[in-house]
C-alpha cells in the first residue's frame, strides 16, 4: 500500500476530527507538489475524501486551506485529473469555503488557485461560470485588493475562464471591470497580475464589444506586457469614465507613451501592431478624464 492510499484511508478515518484532517491533507498537499506523485495521488480516490472532508467542517479554515491546496496541486496530475475534480464537487466545496472565509488569506490564495487550476480545461470554463464562481473571484479581490499573491491568483483564475466568447459573454460586467481595473491599478508593476487582468480585460472586450471603439481587437496582439496593457487600456475607451480616467492616469504616470517606441523597435515587422499602438497613445494621450 502506498503513501498516496494510506493517506487517503487516514483522511476517510478521521473526516471528522478537524484537526487531524486538516494535518492528513496537508501531508496529501505536500506529497502531490512532487510530479511524479501527482498520478498515484489522483488514483489513490483522495480527491472525493478530500471534498467529503471540507463538507465535513466547513468552519474550519485550516481544514479549507489545506483541503484547497492540495486539490489545486491535484488537479495539474494530467490524465482526466481536473475532470475528476468537477466529478467529485471540488469546485463548489473550494467556493464555499472562499465564501465563508472570505477574510483568510490562506484559503483566499489556494482556493482561487484551486479555481484556475479547474479552469485550465475548456470543458470545465462553462460550468464553472455557470455555477457563479466569476463571481467568488471578484468577491476575493475586493476583500484582498493589497495582496499580490490573491490578486495574481485571482485574476489568473479570471483570464482563464474567460478564455471562450461563451464564457467571456457570461461573466462581463461593470463590476468585474472595475474590480480587473482596479488589480491593474494597485499592482500594475506586477508581471503576471499585468499579463492576466489585461487578458481577462481583452477576452470580455472581444465577446461583448462597446459601442464606438474604433479598431476591434479581435486580431491577435503582441506578447509584451507593456503593448497588452495599453491595447487593454484601448478597449475601455468607450466604457465607464472611472476606466477611462484610470488609463490616461496610467499612461502619465507609468510612462506607457513609451510603449510607442517599444512597438516599432520589438515589432517593427508587424506594421498592424505598431499602428494600434500609436493609435492608442493618441487617443489616451489626448483624453481630458482624470480622476
Amino acid at each position: 500500500m502506498g503513501a498516496a492510499t494510506i493517506l487517503c484511508e487516514c483522511l476517510k478515518a478521521n473526516a471528522l476530527s478537524p484537526r487531524v484532517a486538516a494535518q492528513v491533507t496537508a501531508a496529501v498537499w505536500s506529497l502531490a507538489n512532487h510530479p511524479s506523485n501527482k498520478a498515484p495521488v489522483l488514483q489513490s480516490g483522495v480527491v472525493d475524501v478530500i471534498v467529503s472532508a471540507m463538507r465535513a467542517s466547513p468552519a474550519s479554515i485550516e481544514v479549507s486551506i489545506a483541503c484547497c491546496a492540495a486539490l489545486a496541486s491535484i488537479g495539474n496530475a494530467g490524465g482526466g485529473a481536473k475532470a475528476a475534480l468537477m466529478r467529485a464537487g471540488a469546485a463548489a466545496a473550494v467556493m464555499e469555503a472562499m465564501t465563508l472565509h472570505a477574510q483568510s488569506r490562506g484559503v483566499a490564495v489556494h482556493g482561487s488557485t484551486a479555481l484556475w487550476t479547474m479552469a485550465i480545461s475548456k470543458a470545465n470554463k462553462l460550468v464553472l461560470v455557470e455555477a457563479m464562481a466569476h463571481d467568488t473571484l471578484l468577491a476575493t479581490l475586493r476583500a484582498h485588493e493589497a495582496d499580490a499573491a490573491v490578486v495574481e491568483k485571482a485574476v489568473g483564475a479570471l483570464h482563464s475562464l474567460s478564455a471562450t466568447p461563451e464564457t467571456a459573454q457570461s461573466m462581463m460586467s461593470d463590476d468585474l471591470v472595475a474590480c480587473v481595473v482596479n488589480a491593474l491599478r494597485e499592482h500594475m508593476e506586477r508581471p503576471e497580475v499585468a499579463e492576466h487582468a489585461c487578458g481577462t480585460l481583452g477576452n470580455v472586450r472581444r465577446a461583448v464589444p462597446p459601442a464606438g471603439v474604433l479598431t476591434p481587437l479581435s486580431r491577435s496582439w503582441p506578447p509584451t506586457r507593456k503593448t497588452r496593457l495599453c491595447l487593454a487600456a484601448w478597449a475601455f475607451q468607450s466604457w465607464p469614465l472611472p476606466c477611462r480616467g484610470w488609463c490616461v492616469r496610467t499612461s502619465r504616470q507609468k510612462g506607457d507613451l513609451r510603449a510607442r517606441g517599444a512597438g516599432r523597435t520589438k515589432h517593427k515587422d508587424n506594421a498592424e501592431s505598431t499602428a494600434e499602438a500609436d493609435r492608442l497613445l493618441d487617443l489616451l494621450w489626448s483624453e481630458s478624464v482624470v480622476v
